[in-house]
């Protein structure tokens, strides 16, 4: 992995994610961009300093960016950049993302409940839509450590069309850190369960092969607390959701499921982009 993305807005969350960000970007040997977004001369908008002077704004940024910097790269011993645009968050994310090649985003996630909403209501939910590469998100306080077990949460196998690329980044991750991968489908009942072992995800599996995936089938009526039950007591360092089309994703961030994840099980979740 060549770049990683770290975005921050200055917050307790952020600075975390990307303590986060920086030792998984040693560990993997890769370039750091820190990034920030700004607006100049409209109403407060949740999560992003609002100026009115242009020049201003951006004097401000770049010096809190090379604050944090120095802070998050004590040790200088990565590549590592800075860098602030003017404009709405998701947008100016994606845009910085395709001008620097990165191909991981890490952001950070508030503790704070009404905070949460109102993040998972705008930043991360566009990020989900619009991101051409994966996103890691971080909760507030959780602190890095190598990655050693990988829970994929999915609802079907992959489509037979799928790009087997939208799996590089996990893959990337769990050979480096010869992770323990699990593949997992929570099922409501017994019946569900005893359908989901006899068609296991073959594609995924395939797709997923030199990791040597276990896969696991869980009952419980409830999916959010499945996984939550799965990754507590599997000690899942990495969670990660499929593009949309072929697993949960785009439900559980609108759903208490990621609300479980942060507070409860404490731990990063990884979000594929869908293959385009």
């Amino acid at each position: 992995m060549k770049t990683i993305l770290i975005t921050t807005d200055f917050s307790a969350a952020s600075v975390n994610s990307g303590k986060y960000g920086v030792k998984l970007a040693q560990a993997l040997n890769s370039k750091v961009e820190l990034f920030t977004a700004y607006q100049t001369g409209s109403p407060p908008v949740f999560d992003i300093p609002v100026y009115t002077d242009t020049a201003a704004a951006r004097e401000v940024a770049d010096r809190q960016l090379l604050d944090l910097a120095r802070q998050l790269n004590d040790s200088h011993l990565q590549d590592f950049s800075i860098d602030a645009y003017e404009g709405p968050i998701a947008d100016s994310i994606i845009q910085k993302v395709k001008e620097c090649s990165a191909e991981l985003i890490i952001t950070g996630m508030k503790r704070d409940h009404k905070e949460l909403r109102k993040l998972f209501g705008s930043t991360i939910t566009s990020l989900i839509r619009k991101s051409p590469v994966p996103l890691i998100v971080v909760p507030e306080g959780v602190t890095y450590q190598d990655i050693a077990t990988i829970a994929v949460a999915f609802e079907s196998d992959v489509d037979t069309e799928s790009n087997p690329d939208i799996l590089k980044m996990l893959q990337e991750i769990a050979d480096h850190f010869h992770s323990k991968v699990y593949t997992v489908k929570v099922s409501k009942n017994k019946l569900e369960e005893a359908f989901a072992l006899l068609h296991k995800p073959y594609r995924l599996t395939k797709m997923l092969r030199s990791s040597d995936p276990v896969f696991e089938s869980i009952s419980n009526k409830n999916v959010e607390d499945g996984i939550l039950q799965f990754v507590l007591h599997y000690h899942v360092d990495l969670l990660v959701l499929l593009p949309h089309r072929h697993s949960i994703a785009e439900n559980l961030v609108r759903s208490s499921f990621t609300r479980k994840m942060i507070f409860d099980a404490n731990l990063p979740l990884l979000i594929l982009p869908e293959s385009k």
